[in-house]
Order: structure tokens, then C-alpha cells, then sequence
């Protein structure tokens, strides 16, 4: 009896010291390999930036067009309104650095404002954009520009900001 326990202590051991040299195998290999990569990302000297770009403005003045236009080069004529907030992300490399934009379509409507201060958290930038139709939805955009920029300032301090007129191509000549 006290051979077989003798045998089975020394199989519970050897089962033991065989899991732990697997596990260090294991560690070594893959962090080998990670070390590598990291050094590889170190020497091409390549970074990778991402920015969250919060898009704000009334309702209906073409955030969400200006956004598909710039990312995807699209463009729809039929409107939808935005629920809530869209993404939309735009990679570019500047240097050999890969930048992200992601870009944050924020609903206009007065319905969705309370989720604003939950949108504009860590917002890197902003585009303030209104509608230079001549009808009243444009006057109005135009006129909201300071709010938007003062709700904006309230959540997010210092962030750089645009303005940007949008449906130019709506204006008519006179």
C-alpha cells in the first residue's frame, strides 16, 4: 500500500513539474513574441492616435451628410433624423503615425439633449454646424450657434472648435 501511495505522489509531482515547465513554455513563447512586436513598433517609430470629434447642431442642418460625405465620399439626399448619436471613423496616416477620427453625429433635436453632457464626454474637438438655406430652419441654425457653443464649453472646458456652414449649395442666387 505505501508503494502504489509512493507511485502516486511521485505522478501527482511530475504531473505538477510537467504543468508548470508547459506554463512557463508558454509565457516565454508568447511574450517573446510580444516583446517583438513592441520592439518593432518602436523602431518604425509609428504611433497610432485616436480623437472623438463631437459633431453638434439643430436638427436638420446636415450633420450626418457632411459626416458620410467626408469619411465615405457619399452623399444621400433624403433626410433622416438622427436617434441619439452616430459613429463614424476616418483613418489617415500623417507621418507614418495612423490617426483616428472617430466622429460623434449628435442629434439636433431638443428630445435628445439630455444625453448631450454623456456625448460630449471626452470629445478631443467639435464642429458646431448650421444651415445657410434662406428659410427659417437656416436663420434659426445660425442663431443656435451660441448656444451650442456654450452648452459645449459647460462639459468639455477648452476644446478646439469649428463653425461650419453647411448647404451652400442651397443658397440662391439673386
Amino acid at each position: 500500500m505505501r508503494f502504489k501511495f509512493q507511485n502516486l505522489r511521485i505522478t501527482v509531482i511530475l504531473f505538477i513539474l510537467l504543468k508548470f515547465y508547459i506554463i512557463q513554455y508558454l509565457i516565454l513563447h508568447y511574450s517573446k513574441n510580444i516583446i517583438q512586436e513592441a520592439l518593432n513598433d518602436l523602431m518604425t517609430n509609428s504611433q497610432e492616435f485616436s480623437f472623438k470629434i463631437s459633431i453638434i447642431g439643430d436638427g436638420g442642418v446636415g450633420k450626418t451628410s457632411l459626416i458620410k460625405k467626408f469619411t465615405k465620399g457619399t452623399f444621400e439626399r433624403d433626410y433622416n433624423q438622427t436617434i441619439g448619436a452616430q459613429f463614424s471613423r476616418y483613418d489617415i496616416e500623417i507621418d507614418g503615425d495612423l490617426i483616428n477620427l472617430i466622429f460623434w453625429d449628435i442629434a439636433g433635436q431638443d428630445d435628445f439633449k439630455f444625453l448631450h453632457p454623456l456625448f460630449y464626454r471626452e470629445s478631443k474637438g467639435c464642429i458646431i454646424v448650421f444651415s445657410l438655406e434662406e428659410n427659417e430652419l437656416g436663420e434659426e441654425s445660425f442663431n443656435h450657434i451660441e448656444n451650442w457653443h456654450n452648452e459645449l464649453k459647460k462639459y468639455c472646458n477648452d476644446i478646439p472648435v469649428v463653425i461650419f456652414a453647411n448647404k451652400v449649395d442651397l443658397i440662391e442666387e439673386a
